[in-house]
């Protein structure tokens, strides 16, 4: 009787090792089925880019984009990597993203907005700022682009997303920000050293990714017709300060910055901005923008 039980217990024994073994396996196939599907996201991803009505719309001076492989320096890429460097895909010799410090600089998420790459900023001294000049002018016309994700909780009140400017408040500025009516505004303003701006602010929410896009006519009729924000798709109200964009004349080459311009810092990720200077069609604004939603998994309004 006891040999009998002592070979049933090897007998046990021998089953469980073949369940370990098989659940062994079947874990590492769902976590290689994971990572595949993650390779294949971030390739579907680069794919659009490749598609995208960017690549066929004149007026281009910036496009960052944070799922390209031309977008860093070796081993920056790598998730929770610190990011020296974020270069223009569309011209490889202008507008690349420098920082000045060691200290400043921000860092690659790998998994962020859709489970795709974006850069992170501490809201603390993280900066990138632009190599390269440019010139834009509240007489003519430009739009603006951001897949940004605000972490409201630890940005400062008027904390610079993505800016352009003279790096003195107030002259020559065109940003998105962290609004002044509070941590959970966003706020897209352009001033000149008048102190006369015009600003949308539009509640946010904490850690929610979203698209904004600034279409600028400076040949308009009205200050409605001149500037247009939209937020995922959405139309927002904006809101005069000191005088209609008849009288504002910000222009001038400045750089771009992001995470900061003027001391104020923000913190959250940023994935891809684009830069057009020069006018565009509604039609080619939505094409953009639906783009950007199926890259991102951001639905449109």
């Amino acid at each position: 009787m006891q040999k009998m039980q002592d070979k049933r217990s090897a007998f046990t024994l021998l089953e469980l090792s073949i369940m370990l073994a098989v659940l062994s396996a079947v874990l590492v196939i769902i976590a290689s089925t994971g990572y595949l599907f993650k390779a294949s996201q971030l390739s579907s991803a680069r794919a659009l880019t490749n598609q995208s009505p960017v690549n066929f719309t004149d007026g281009v001076v910036l496009w960052l984009d944070a799922t390209s492989n031309a977008s860093f320096d070796n081993n920056e890429n790598i998730d929770g990597s610190e990011v020296s460097i974020w270069k223009n895909i569309y011209s490889k010799n202008s507008n690349n993203f420098y920082v000045s410090e060691s200290s400043n600089k921000p860092n690659f998420v790998r998994y962020a907005i859709n489970d795709l790459p974006a850069i992170e900023f501490d809201g603390v001294n993280d900066i990138l700022t632009s190599n390269n000049n440019t010139y834009l002018s509240a007489k003519t016309n430009f739009n603006i682009f951001i897949v940004f994700e605000a972490d409201t909780n630890n940005s400062e009140i008027n904390g610079r997303i993505f800016a352009w400017g003279s790096g003195s408040d107030g002259n020559n500025l065109i940003t998105f920000r962290i609004g002044t009516l509070g941590k959970d505004y966003l706020a897209a303003n352009i001033s000149d050293g008048s102190v006369k701006y015009i600003q949308t602010a539009n509640i946010i929410n904490n850690k929610i990714p979203y698209i904004a896009s600034l279409v600028f006519d400076g040949f308009g009729a009205t200050d409605s017709d001149k500037y247009r924000l939209f937020l995922n798709g959405a139309q927002q109200t904006i809101t005069t300060h000191g005088s209609s964009f008849s009288s504002i004349t910000a222009s001038g080459n400045y750089p771009f910055y992001l995470g900061t311009e003027y001391g104020a810092y923000s913190a959250g990720k940023i994935a891809e901005i684009i830069v057009i200077n020069k006018a565009i069609s509604d039609q080619r604004k939505d094409e953009i923008e639906k783009y950007l939603s199926k890259k991102w998994g951001i639905k449109l309004e």
